[in-house]
């Protein structure tokens, strides 16, 4: 028998523990998905601030078919400007889960049981564990993953949890400037005997497609190399690394490692318009020995 899915409750408004994107109500003793039923209906059983979770889910969902409806006229014309336009796509439905995440966690909170109230002599030893608060976890990772067209099975290659808090690792960023197509990841890094710090320096150059050089071709030449070089410049990102900022000692004889992946990693969000923190920025992270 298959295991039940659980089931994370606000008031009347649930959600399963590994699709969080999808709020689903209960109306005449049926299991319903909440975006998909008249508003109408949903306000005879689910309090304001749980229609206002409704609403943004709604939005979530538009955004990412906007998002996917783009991607596939991207990967046919290759349009840098279309490219860009998805980025900051992205960027804002990245805000926007945030939001809805937060949202969802208050109103969780609003709907808490408040704790009895005891004399001191009724207190127990220990206190009662305090209920969790709505945290990601392993569906986020699979939903965030959907939204990139990645496998599930590689979504925890690609982005991970710590204390509920969602991070993509280095291959996720990888994953998503190569979808978007780029030619080259040039580091640049040196280091300061001061202050006992590396800095790095990492460039992402965009692919050009024989489609765009073409359209080059055809532009005045007066404009030529303007354009040229709008269509071949940089993303550009710096990090630096040293023994404060790398709490792992262990990584401490790969600090210079650990600057340029940071540098990457942020001039492929900027490249991406990824808009989360990087697993590998963080202070506590490591690196694969190189």
């Amino acid at each position: 028998m298959a295991e039940e899915r659980k089931k994370i409750f606000l008031k009347n408004l649930f959600f399963y523990e590994d699709d969080y994107n999808n709020p689903s109500v209960i109306i005449d003793g049926q299991v319903k998905n909440a975006i998909y039923t008249k508003d109408a209906d949903l306000q005879k059983v689910l309090e304001p601030s749980e229609m206002e979770i409704v609403k943004m889910a709604r939005k979530l969902k538009n955004m990412k078919k906007d998002i996917d409806a783009k991607q596939e006229e991207f990967d046919v014309s290759g349009d840098v400007q279309l490219g860009q336009q998805i980025a900051e796509l992205k960027v804002s439905y990245e805000n926007m889960l945030t939001e809805y995440i937060n949202k969802i966690s208050e109103t969780m909170k609003q709907y808490e049981k408040p704790a009895q109230q005891t004399t001191l002599a009724q207190m127990p030893e220990q206190p009662p564990e305090k209920s969790k608060p709505f945290t990601t976890g392993k569906g986020a990772i699979t939903s965030i993953a959907r939204m990139y067209n990645i496998p599930d099975e590689l979504a925890n290659l690609y982005f991970m949890t710590i204390d509920g808090q969602l991070y993509i690792k280095h291959p996720g960023l990888v994953y998503m400037a190569s979808k978007i197509g780029y030619q080259a990841i040039q580091v640049e890094s040196s280091y300061d005997e001061k202050t006992k710090t590396w800095t790095a320096k990492a460039m992402v150059f965009p692919k050009i497609s024989i489609e765009q050089i073409k359209e080059l071709a055809s532009i005045p030449e007066e404009f030529r190399k303007q354009a040229w070089e709008y269509l071949t410049k940089p993303v550009i990102a710096y990090a630096t690394a040293n023994e404060w900022n790398v709490k792992n000692s262990k990584m401490h004889v790969f600090l210079k490692e650990m600057a340029e992946t940071r540098a990457i990693n942020r001039a492929l969000r900027l490249f991406t318009g990824y808009g989360g923190t990087s697993y590998e920025e963080l202070p506590d992270s490591d690196i694969e020995e190189q």
